[in-house]
């Protein structure tokens, strides 16, 4: 497991780390061996569940990171999710699998990989282009909202025939914490996956805890009507309604002298 990023490690040679997570030390010094270099160290952790949920969650918080750059928040909003995904990944990777050491996540592997991922990976790119593509929440950005092109589109036209791995982790993330009940205890993942199939809008990554409380549209029904988008604008001037006058009765006057009489 990384961090590393593929072209800088195997085009460029450039210096990085990775992970072995192992529960057979002969075999991992075996694989040691076989892909250290000199410009790429390996490390041996003994623990492969968490080496392995590093991996993965990591794609998940890369998804917020490219959401932050998009929307044209700073270095203090992306340090802020990086730190929220961090606590969050090593919560939900004890939860499923309570042997996991906490110190996996301070290894290459976890918060090393975290960082490369938020300011270099694949799914921060992306993702960072549907943002500015569908942007509406956030006053930096002047321009009008549209419907953001599709992953699908995005990952053809930017990765090279690389996959998008975070939207598809995000969903299978949200089955997990959906079935078990834990959707509002891991907030910024679920206000991830409800930004990616359109039930949020996208500014809602740095209110992620609010994002994990509002109620949504059906997946199918917010993928069609992009229900966080603005209303479009007419093509044509709407023509003032007028209204009728109501008459109003007329009463007469009253003498205050005549109760005296």
């Amino acid at each position: 497991m990384g961090a590393n990023i593929a072209d800088e490690l195997l085009a460029k040679e450039k210096f990085g780390k990775a992970v072995i997570g192992y529960d057979n030390i002969d075999n991992a010094r075996i694989l040691k061996k076989l892909f250290q270099r000199p410009y790429f160290r390996v490390n041996l952790v003994p623990d492969v569940a968490g080496a392995e949920m590093c991996g993965t969650l990591k794609s998940v918080a890369a998804i917020a990171a490219g959401l932050v750059e998009g929307l044209g928040y700073g270095a203090n909003s992306k340090a802020a999710i990086m730190r929220q995904g961090l606590s969050k990944m090593m919560k939900f990777s004890i939860r499923l699998y309570p042997g996991i050491r906490e110190e996996t996540f301070l290894e290459s592997c976890g918060v090393a990989d975290l960082v490369a991922t938020f300011y270099g990976g694949r799914n921060r790119m992306v993702v960072m282009e549907y943002a500015k593509n569908g942007c509406c929440g956030h006053p930096n950005i002047v321009q009008q909202a549209r419907q953001p092109e599709s992953f699908d589109a995005l990952e053809a036209a930017l990765l090279n025939g690389q996959k998008l791995q975070g939207v598809m982790t995000s969903e299978e993330v949200q089955e997990i914490l959906a079935t078990r009940g834990w959707e509002k205890d891991f907030p910024l993942f679920t206000t991830i996956n409800r930004i990616i199939n359109y039930q949020l809008d996208p500014s809602f990554v740095v209110k992620y805890e609010e994002g994990a409380q509002r109620p949504v549209l059906a997946k199918q029904l917010a993928a069609t009507a992009y229900s966080w988008l603005p209303p479009p604008i007419p093509s044509e001037p709407i023509a003032p309604v007028t209204l009728e006058p109501v008459p109003v009765p007329r009463r007469a006057p009253f003498d205050v002298f005549s109760m005296f009489k």
